[in-house]
Formats: structure tokens, C-alpha cells, sequence
């Protein structure tokens, strides 16, 4: 509960209590920083912090981990390689390959109209 909190209010996260007494791993200051600086607030750090709720420790950690290297920081970036990591045959998708089953064939105009409509002097009503 006290995460949704400084989810609404997180120019408090600062001063809150349980960040305080936790020293955070380094991606995570990094994050938080980085964060800081391009939005103006910690939202993003807290969105991490509550995947701590679903998944391991340390699967999140390397999720950030990974997303301080990419330089994205975003929470939606972590749990992009969250997921990744947790789905690793989804990875990397498989080339694309095009087949074309059948010609698609276009029949031409036909020109016999307009070419009438020329030699009448162009004059359409």
C-alpha cells in the first residue's frame, strides 16, 4: 500500500522511510535518476519497485539492469525485458518472409470514351 502512495504522490520519495533504511542497487539509482531528470518525478521507479510483487527480485533487478544499458527509462522498457527474459524464445522473432500465392493482374482502362471525348473537342456537360 505504501508504494500506491508514493505512486500519487512521489515528490515524496525522497524523504519516505522504507527507501530511506534500503540502500537500493545501483541500476536502481541510476533509474531513479535518470528518471528524475527527464520527467520531473519518480513515478517510473515506483511502477518498477511494484513489479517486486509479481516477480523475483532478482529477474526485476536484471530488468533494470538491462534497461539502464539501453538508456530507457521507463517502467513499460522494464517489463519489456522482463518479460523477455522470462519468455526467451519470444526474444528475438523470426524473420519475416513474404510469399506471394498469385499474381494479382489489373485489368487496364478502358480508353475508348475519353479518346471519343477528344476528338469531339473535349467538351463534356
Amino acid at each position: 500500500h505504501y508504494l500506491d502512495e508514493l505512486e500519487r504522490k512521489s515528490r515524496a520519495i525522497p524523504f519516505a522511510r522504507p527507501l530511506k533504511k534500503t540502500a537500493l542497487p545501483p541500476s536502481y539509482q541510476v533509474f531513479y535518476r535518470e528518471t528524475q531528470l527527464r520527467y520531473g518525478h519518480g513515478k517510473e521507479l515506483i511502477r518498477v519497485l511494484k513489479l517486486h510483487r509479481d516477480y523475483h527480485a532478482s529477474l526485476v533487478e536484471q530488468a533494470v539492469g538491462q534497461s539502464v544499458e539501453q538508456n530507457l527509462f521507463t517502467s513499460d522498457a522494464v517489463k519489456q525485458f522482463l518479460y523477455q527474459s522470462l519468455h526467451p524464445t519470444i526474444n528475438k522473432p523470426l524473420p519475416m518472409q513474404y510469399e506471394v500465392v498469385e499474381r494479382i493482374r489489373v485489368k487496364p482502362p478502358a480508353l475508348k470514351d475519353y479518346n471519343e471525348l477528344l476528338q469531339k473537342g473535349g467538351m463534356y456537360h
